[in-house]
């Protein structure tokens, strides 16, 4: 893939927030025409089906207004808060795995987040705009697709998107390149795909012609069906390429084998770079399983990432988490909730954590030193300098003492690291400078 028919950069930065700048009247018939609709194939319902839900949540809470950078700024800094309702108890039944689309850049062309859960028979296709505004450890605010692009970019997206959803268990990577996922689709003989527009590519000479046509039930091969899975139209929002992507991943699963063997070895076929983090027999059962689901009335879920889109003066927008009630609480609720941790209903101290030395890589390395003892990371800068022999942990009441000292451990550091600010300040529970005594 070359790219040249995308209007819009994924890879390009985040914008900087903080500088944004009744119809016609139809005559009715006296005499309504009557039409006799044919019966719809089982293949046709299901193809409705997906366009139907798709429609209820999708990008419900996208309003382009200016206003809402700042409340994006809000959410980037606190984060997602943990309210979603969950069972601690019950034992976890539902599988996740973040699917990315890897163009030839290394950013990623696509994000879906599939989840199967065996006991309900249920699953879960939702689809990330690349263009989400996330804040990644170490990197501060990244688009969610550049992400990938990243030295550890595939653990860094599922710790991002995990933030944007509130700490949702994601037990997996599935990255594929742009020419895997082609081969992929022609070794299980194509897909069946129902194409909304025409592909067109721009060839040299500036002449302009249809490289995939718009029609019902195409069959497509893996070259077409990837043309038209990246396929971003000048100006045209994320939820329409969104739901060319989902289209095409639709009729991929469905295209595969039958059992969850022949899928194994299928995608053990596959370019070692195109292998799975949870690997291929577990990833073979979980498509399996959607698969199967998806024959069902309302066994598997597509739906978009709820939104708010950021109107950030541009040809682009922009999109940061909808957090309103009917938003990505609500998505969680009803469709991940036996994915969250045993503690999703606990306050966690916030920490944000600044480079004292100038060094690149010291707050990646703290990052899951925060996380495995509980501490969750707000955000990070540099120290007014670079001269720090010694890490401090910054407490802004005496109560909190104890718990610095518990932070300072986490991170490896003494408990004379401690220090009561005089400073008041909220941003975080704790500041952490990290000095030259850090390791990591």
């Amino acid at each position: 893939m070359t790219g040249k028919r995308r209007a819009d950069k994924p890879g390009k930065e985040a914008p900087d927030l903080l500088g944004v700048r009744r119809p016609p009247t139809l005559l009715q018939p006296t005499q309504p025409e009557v039409v006799i609709q044919p019966q719809l194939t089982r293949r046709e319902e299901r193809r409705l089906r997906k366009r139907q839900q798709r429609r209820k949540l999708g990008f419900a809470g996208g309003i382009g207004v200016g206003a809402l950078a700042i409340a994006g700024i809000v959410t980037l800094v606190l984060g997602v808060q943990h309210v979603v309702t969950h069972d601690s108890k019950a034992k976890r039944t539902q599988t996740t795995i973040l699917l990315q689309l890897r163009a030839d850049s290394g950013i990623a062309d696509g994000s879906v987040l599939l989840a199967a859960d065996p006991s309900t028979e249920q699953g879960l296709e939702l689809l990330i705009p690349g263009r989400l505004i996330t804040d990644v450890c170490g990197y501060g605010t990244q688009n969610f697709g550049s992400v990938l692009a990243l030295p550890n970019g595939a653990a860094d997206s599922r710790n991002a998107l995990s933030a944007v959803l509130g700490g949702v268990t994601i037990d997996g990577s599935w990255v594929i390149s742009e020419p895997t996922l082609a081969t992929l689709i022609n070794q299980v003989g194509g897909v069946n795909v129902d194409v909304d527009t025409d592909v067109i590519e721009t060839v040299p000479g500036g002449e302009r012609r249809i490289v995939v046509a718009a029609g019902a039930g195409q069959h497509l091969d893996g070259e077409q069906a990837l043309e038209y899975a990246t396929y971003h139209p000048s100006r045209e929002g994320a939820a329409g390429v969104l739901a060319r992507l989902q289209a095409v991943l639709d009729a991929t699963i469905q295209a595969l084998p039958k059992t969850s063997n022949e899928v194994a070895a299928l995608l053990r076929a596959l370019p070692k770079g195109a292998q799975s983090s949870i690997g291929a027999t577990k990833l073979a059962t979980m498509l399996t399983q959607i698969a199967k689901y998806d024959q069902t009335q309302a066994g598997v879920f597509p739906t978009d990432l709820p939104v708010v889109t950021l109107d950030a003066g541009g040809a682009l927008a922009s999109y940061r988490p909808d957090t309103s009630p009917s938003g990505i609480k609500q998505l969680v609720t009803g469709h991940l909730a036996n994915s969250l941790p045993e503690d999703a209903n606990n306050q966690h101290a916030t920490v944000y954590l600044l480079n004292g030395t100038g060094r690149p890589g010291q707050v990646p390395k703290a990052c899951p030193l925060l996380a495995a003892k509980g501490f969750t990371y707000v955000g990070s800068g540099n120290a007014p300098t670079f001269s720090n022999a010694r890490s401090e942990v910054e407490i802004f009441h005496d109560s909190d003492a104890d718990q610095g000292r518990t932070l300072a451990k986490a991170l490896g550091l003494p408990a004379t690291a401690v220090r009561r600010s005089v400073y008041n300040q909220s941003v975080a529970k704790f500041i952490v400078i990290l000095g030259s005594d850090f390791k990591g």
